[in-house]
């Protein structure tokens, strides 16, 4: 349980993130966005003997689901080299302005979950946007910017093939980006790109994409069960990687 926690914190820091007759209104309410990108192992398995199982680099899928107006859902598929953590489901609800973190492992075939507060309302701008288009004739749509997240002083670029519109998720840097992006490129010590895979519309879609991230058979692992010196232990795991992070 301890490998399973140490992975999910690794991907926590890089992640930090079909059409059907529906109506328009039904279409705008329940999409999903698929996105792929690569995470990079090799400084945190350098720097910290207790990472020895992980591969050098993994390629791993996010999905974004708005699921009703108020309700976005994301899904972490880690690559097939991770043996460990079979993925995470984070469920945000900002009319209640609760979140529900599941993460499960199928080695112990087990979940841990996790609630609490949203501390934000989606809402509010959280970042700057500067357009990268300033060549371009005028009127002309600009398919690229920059975006500097205020809470961590953080620079992304952003990328955009169409005017389809974004998603209600923070990972997204929605109310800021008003499209969905196709690229988002984090310019940090550790850069990460993400790259748009596919669009899902429809409840009817979105269903069956949450249907395929059901984990059953899984029984709940009680954190509070955990014993103390694995809790300190996992705390300065944190510490140390946030340590690597900034290097």
């Amino acid at each position: 349980m301890k490998t399973q926690f140490f992975i999910c914190l690794v991907f926590s820091l890089a992640f930090n993130h079909h059409a059907s007759l529906q109506s328009i209104s039904d279409n705008n309410n329940y999409r999903a966005a698929k996105y792929s990108f690569m995470v990079d192992f090799s400084k945190y398995k350098q720097a910290m003997p207790e990472m020895y199982m992980l591969p050098e680099s993994s390629f791993s899928f996010a999905y974004y689901v708005q699921y009703g107006k108020d309700t976005l859902i994301e899904l972490l598929q880690p690559g097939s080299e991770i043996k460990y953590f079979s993925g995470w489901i984070n469920t945000l609800d900002y009319n209640k302005r609760v979140s529900t973190f599941v993460s499960y492992t199928d080695q112990t075939r087990s979940y841990v979950m996790l609630k609490d507060s949203l501390p934000y309302n989606i809402d509010e701008s959280r970042g700057t946007t500067t357009s990268l288009c300033h060549d371009v004739e005028l009127n002309s749509r600009c398919d690229s910017l920059t975006f500097l997240l205020h809470s961590t002083n953080v620079e992304y670029k952003m990328f955009f093939n169409d005017t389809i519109a974004n998603l209600r998720s923070k990972n997204l840097f929605y109310p800021d980006i008003k499209y969905l992006p196709s690229k988002i490129i984090r310019m940090s010590r550790s850069p990460v790109t993400f790259n748009l895979e596919d669009i899902l519309y429809g409840k009817p879609a979105v269903d069956s994409l949450l249907y395929l991230f059901s984990y059953t058979g899984y029984e709940k692992f009680n954190v509070d069960d955990v014993d103390p010196a694995d809790l300190k232990m996992i705390t300065e795991f944190v510490e140390s990687l946030e340590c690597i992070e900034d290097k």
